[in-house]
């Protein structure tokens, strides 16, 4: 008679009997090898797993001198796509998959796995060769509007992208980017940390006393940063020495000429100049009566 013992993948073993029922008289495997019983009626079936082939499991004579039949599950294998003649047996990284009592599998972090990247800009998405490798790399590129960016830059290989620094006449997150500094000007520490060489603020204006024409307070610099400033002479009066805006980005220092008085006055000092037939000045600026002029200072 013909009975089925294993349903598996269209998998079947035949047994022969012409004696009474429940007797076995042979087994045939996959192979077509007839294993017969010994003399007490046993027939051995023993598991053992093999290496990859087309075979997810077979049953094949092992001897049939001892009455054994050996079931035989292949490992399983890494392929290119799906063939359920290449299931097989396997284990799994616990670093990588969780398997449930069930033996349900699933990635550790219980998401699904990467298989690709989408880009900002250039070949998107970027996906892996045949090894499961996408190149990541780091690059500068020029001043733009993208301070940083990712970039397909090939089938398989991807890159950030951070813009490098810019002039710009106002603030701007769009315009910032990678830069270093002239080490005559600042200190940039191990953290990164940049200060003004000598450790203060930098003078981005300067105030003055008063304004004049189209002078401005504070004066501010020109778009180069040049403050112009300048000395000048004036009139008598009040201020003998004082900051004046004239225009813009300019500063004029102005003093005043000399002026006669009844009496001290600080108020009133200034620059003048002497007689020469009366006076002598010296290279240090010492001024004294010339030879003569004593007596006639000493008259008057």
């Amino acid at each position: 008679m013909l009975t089925k013992i294993v349903d598996n993948e269209a998998y079947w073993e035949m047994i022969t009997s012409s004696a009474p029922a429940g007797t076995v008289l042979s087994v045939t495997g996959d192979d077509g090898v007839v294993v017969n019983p010994d003399v007490n009626g046993n027939i051995n079936t023993l598991g053992q797993v093999v290496a990859n082939s087309t075979h997810p499991k077979a049953v094949y004579t092992t001897n049939s001198a001892i009455n054994t039949e050996r079931w035989d599950v292949q490992l399983s294998a890494a392929i290119a796509s799906t063939d359920v003649t290449k299931v097989g047996l396997c284990a799994f990284n616990n670093t990588q998959f969780a398997v449930d009592a069930n033996g349900f599998v699933s990635l550790a972090g219980g998401g699904l796995a990467v298989d690709s990247f989408a880009m900002q800009t250039g070949t998107s998405p970027v996906v892996p060769t045949a090894l499961g490798l996408v190149t990541f790399n780091g690059g500068t590129v020029a001043a733009g509007t993208n301070p940083v960016r990712t970039n397909g830059t090939g089938a398989n290989t991807m890159e950030l992208q951070v813009q490098i620094s810019q002039a710009v006449a106002a603030t701007d997150a769009t315009r910032i980017g990678l830069s270093n500094y002239n080490s005559t000007h600042f200190s940039v520490d191990a953290n990164g940390f940049v200060s003004l060489l000598g450790g203060g603020q930098a003078i981005d204006s300067i105030g003055v006393q008063t304004t004049s024409g189209t002078g401005t307070n504070p004066v501010l610099p020109t778009a180069l940063g040049l403050v112009n400033m300048q000395g000048s002479l004036v009139a008598a009066g009040t201020n003998p020495l004082r900051a004046v805006s004239s225009a813009a980005n300019t500063v004029d220092m102005q003093i005043q000429t000399s002026q006669a008085l009844a009496a001290g006055d600080s108020t009133k000092v200034g620059l003048c100049n002497f007689d020469s037939s009366v006076f002598t000045v010296s290279p240090a600026g010492f001024v004294t009566l010339t030879a003569g002029n004593n007596d006639y200072h000493t008259a008057r």
